[in-house]
């Protein structure tokens, strides 16, 4: 689940902030002071889980595995007379984690002068970027994934390739 923006409501002029929401499978909302230019939620989704069983594998040139997070939400505020009482702010939203990917196999085959870590993605979402404010933060980016293949051949398993 993203997490929702906020914006202090302290001793500081509040009506030109923004923040983007958290991306998730229920993405944070953005929120914006009655000033401010605009605000987005976080995207929906996560990285997921993508699991393949297989006696022979075989990777082709344009092959990938894919399991990354999603982007937080942008966030756009409007410019104040740079003071610290006067001015403004805002802050992207945090991507969401990357994901996991198990691959179980006998036999693996990839192109010639190639890695495997070539084919797998499950990297984090990126943080939401602010922008328009005296003071701007871009959001967080997700954590990596996991990524595990293994050889199954013998009933054991035997690790062929891990990112952790």
């Amino acid at each position: 689940m993203g997490g929702n923006g906020a914006i202090h409501d302290g001793s500081y002029d509040i009506f030109r902030c923004a923040t983007g929401g958290g991306a998730g499978c229920n993405p944070g909302e953005g929120i914006k002071s009655r000033d401010a230019i605009s605000c987005n939620n976080g995207n929906i989704g996560t990285g997921g889980l993508l699991v393949i069983y297989a006696k022979d594998l075989n990777i082709g040139t344009g092959a990938s595995f894919v399991s990354i997070g999603q982007k937080g939400g942008d966030a756009v505020a409007k410019q104040g007379d740079n003071t610290s009482t006067r001015g403004s702010a805002s802050a992207g939203g945090a991507g969401s984690g990357g994901g996991s990917i198990n691959i179980f196999i006998e036999n693996i085959t990839i192109p010639q002068n190639t890695t495997i870590s070539s084919y797998i993605n499950v990297s984090g979402g990126e943080g939401g970027i602010g922008s328009g404010g005296n003071w701007n933060a871009i959001g967080g980016r997700g954590g990596t994934g996991s990524a595990n293949i293994g050889y199954i051949n013998t009933g054991d398993y035997k690790p062929y390739f891990s990112n952790n």
